[in-house]
């Protein structure tokens, strides 16, 4: 093998690499918004807080589901929620920091908001500056005992940072492990021909 042509590989391999490794930080790059369904049909219950310092007093038995958070940058983010099935179930948006106990509802409480606006009854949301590093527990629940349902929610970071589920694994876009695989299987090729 000559030494232009191995040169040539190795070239070939490392800009397969860097498109890949450029590809999948372009997709982080554009990240910054996080969206997911799910449901507090059938979850526990507990008595919502109807402000930072009280409980509900319609809410007492509500069913609820709890979603750790975490930011990867320091800074405001908004919180939207619709509720899904039933259409139009009164949905209720509550979020802790550093920890949530569903027997100690008013601790570590920090945001919360039943209509996103006057009779917007299935919206809630809030916007609110949160720090990188620190665990968030966001809380979807219902108005009155009675108020379940499935909702989706979307978390908006405004100044740049994105919002991740601490529970949840993220995968790769397949084709940006494709690129990826092949810019390391070039890499793998030219080093197996020196």
């Amino acid at each position: 093998m000559t030494m232009s042509y191995r040169s040539t590989l190795v070239r070939q391999a490392t800009n397969a690499a860097m498109l890949a490794i450029g590809l999948f930080g372009a997709t982080l790059a554009q990240a910054g918004t996080l969206t997911f369904t799910d449901t507090t049909v059938g979850g526990p219950t507990w008595n919502r807080p109807l402000s930072t310092t009280t409980l509900s007093g319609v809410g007492t038995n509500v069913a609820y589901d709890v979603n750790r958070i975490r930011v990867d940058q320091t800074g405001n983010y908004t919180f939207f929620s619709q509720s899904l099935v039933p259409a139009g179930w009164d949905n209720y948006l509550v979020l802790y920091v550093n920890g949530f106990a569903a027997s100690s509802p008013l601790a570590n409480l920090i945001a919360l908001n039943d209509d996103l606006t006057i009779g917007s009854f299935g919206q809630a949301g809030f916007t609110i500056a949160l720090s990188a590093g620190i665990d968030y527990f966001l809380v979807e629940t219902g108005f009155s005992n009675a108020s379940a349902g499935s909702y989706s929610t979307v978390i908006t970071g405004l100044n740049g940072g994105t919002a991740t589920l601490a529970n949840v694994t993220d995968v790769p876009e397949p084709a940006t492990m494709l690129l990826l695989g092949l810019g390391m299987a070039g890499l793998m090729a030219a080093r197996r021909r020196t």
